[in-house]
């Protein structure tokens, strides 16, 4: 079990960025012959109150990209992932003794030639896109001074999807694969 404790957003408005400097990914054996980006994952955060001192929100949003290299392989032949996460949290307070929070996540996702290796070459590898939505809201009430009424909603959702790159029959040879070994999936 794993307890994640969100920050809410505060009294006063603040906005944060951080991780904004991207890996650069440079020619095998030759350091100073930059390629590309290898992987960049900045975060921006902004919180503040909505509605004087009882309404406030928190929201984040978290963007990575990284392009994998394969040492096996050409190194223009690459594992490539890239997804952006949204996370925000609305606080409310109720009354002097109720509160009310709701917070919503959002992460798609996409993978291309994921399982791109030594013996599996790009037109053999599967392309694969993914959404997680999660939504939960949370309210307490202080019934008494020494007894507290906590309630949760918490709905989640997941989709995939498997793309491969051709239609071809697979073929397993001593020298690597062809084909494709893959058929398109979706799941939900």
């Amino acid at each position: 079990l794993t307890a994640i404790s969100t920050r809410r957003g505060g009294n006063r408005w603040r906005a944060s960025v951080s991780d904004i400097n991207p890996a650069l990914s440079t020619r095998r054996n030759k350091p100073l012959s930059i390629l590309g980006i290898e992987s960049f994952v900045p975060r921006v955060m902004v919180g503040g109150p909505v509605v004087g001192d009882r309404v406030f929100v928190a929201q984040s949003l978290h963007y990575r990209y990284s392009s994998r290299d394969i040492r096996s392989r050409p190194q223009n032949e690459r594992i490539r992932r890239e997804s952006l996460g949204s996370f925000t949290r609305v606080d409310a307070r109720l009354g002097a003794r109720h509160n009310l929070t709701t917070s919503l996540a959002f992460v798609p996702e996409r993978r291309r030639y994921a399982n791109l290796g030594t013996f599996d070459p790009p037109e053999v590898t599967v392309n694969t896109r993914r959404h997680v939505l999660t939504a939960v809201i949370t309210g307490t009430s202080a019934v008494s001074d020494s007894a507290m009424l906590d309630n949760t909603v918490h709905i989640s959702g997941f989709e995939s999807h498997s793309d491969p790159q051709a239609n071809t029959p697979m073929e397993i040879l001593p020298g690597g694969n062809r084909g494709s070994f893959f058929n398109a999936q979706e799941r939900r």
